[in-house]
């Protein structure tokens, strides 16, 4: 749905004509956003993409204006836009000016021109409190063979995946947590692609058939006395990274040095 209102997008747009529409659909699209900025998969992201751009070409343009941020009536930023500086980026953080509950954020814009403006929030829950993800096309469950051991120990962690469809699911992530402390050691005799990177071992599969199981496991060992969680695993399809599924963090506990 997204591609295709952005495709429509960009004609009216193109067409230099039904204005009013157009901007009604651009609107539709800047609300549709994921909370990650993009349009929920790759071909909608560039489609609308295509059709932001070609929106706001020259809206920047002839700026000369002050500009103020406002949370909770404290300023936190202020700065002149002018045509030198128009097509910049300027990131404001307020997370010091945030509190629990409602928040009021203003943008105070007096000058000339247009300028263009996105307000990002993040939050954190417990994750008892972290709600289910819509569907069940993928699903994840790592286990570890113990939760308490000693430095230099070994602990196996076993995943499961599964597709819960009658369809095959292509180009499936999945992005294993490692405790801060641990070392990995992959079995490249199960996993042909991987990636490791400082806290995660991400595995890329090409497909997933209908209903399929897969298992593997790989290890970790315990580099230095630590109490902390594993980071979450996920799976998720590579285009459609709405279709996830998560599997809760374990604390691990390492004793002795």
């Amino acid at each position: 749905d997204l591609e295709a209102t952005a495709m429509a997008a960009f004609a009216l747009i193109n067409s230099g004509r039904y204005p009013q529409a157009a901007g009604q659909v651009l609107n539709y699209l800047i609300s549709a956003k994921d909370p990650n900025g993009t349009w929920h998969s790759t071909n909608a992201t560039v489609a609308a993409l295509r059709a932001l751009l070609l929106a706001q070409q020259g809206a920047t343009t002839k700026v000369n204006a002050e500009v103020q941020v406002l949370i909770n009536g404290h300023r936190v930023w202020s700065q002149a836009i002018t045509e030198e500086n128009s097509d910049l980026m300027f990131l404001i953080d307020g997370k010091q000016y945030v509190r629990p509950g409602a928040n009021k954020v203003e943008i105070k814009f007096a000058g000339e021109g247009t300028t263009l403006y996105q307000i990002v929030t993040r939050y954190y829950l417990p994750w008892l409190k972290h709600p289910a993800l819509p569907g069940d096309i993928l699903s994840i469950k790592v286990a570890y063979d113990k939760t308490k051991l000693a430095v230099h120990d070994t602990v196996t962690a076993t995943v499961t995946i599964k597709n819960n469809t009658p369809a095959r699911t292509s180009m499936v992530i999945v992005d294993l947590g490692v405790p801060p402390g641990f070392t990995d050691l992959v079995d490249r005799k199960v996993i042909d692609k991987f990636k490791l990177t400082g806290r995660q071992i991400i595995v890329y599969l090409e497909k997933l058939e209908p209903h399929q199981e897969l298992t593997f496991s790989y290890s970790l060992i315990a580099r230095f006395p630590i109490k902390a969680q594993t980071p979450k695993s996920t799976v998720s399809e590579y285009y459609n990274p709405d279709n996830r599924a998560d599997a809760p963090p374990v604390e691990m506990e390492v004793v002795g040095g």
